[in-house]
């Protein structure tokens, strides 16, 4: 999929069993490793969650966090977290 976009680097793949909660410690995990990622490619809306709430833990509030769903409480607990203050 990334050949296409010979600009895109992927540093890193794993699963998080569609939970929020592994998501956010393999996002601790893959932060401890690397802090220079400029998006996330979640498998659902659960673990888009926990990864964008590592981030945010980390202070790393402009990575670009996508998942698929689209369920409308992911979106807004999304839109709430983005847009806390620091």
């Amino acid at each position: 999929m990334l050949r296409k976009y010979p600009g895109m680097v992927q540093i890193a793949r794993v699963s998080a069993n569609w939970s929020q909660s592994e998501a956010f410690q393999k996002m601790e995990t893959i932060l401890q490793g690397n802090r220079k990622i400029d998006g996330v490619l979640a498998g659902n809306d659960t673990m888009a969650l926990g990864a964008s709430a590592a981030l945010l833990a980390a202070k790393l509030p402009k990575v670009i966090v996508v998942g698929f769903d689209g369920s409308p409480d992911a979106i807004a607990s999304i839109r709430r977290a983005r847009s806390a203050p620091p």
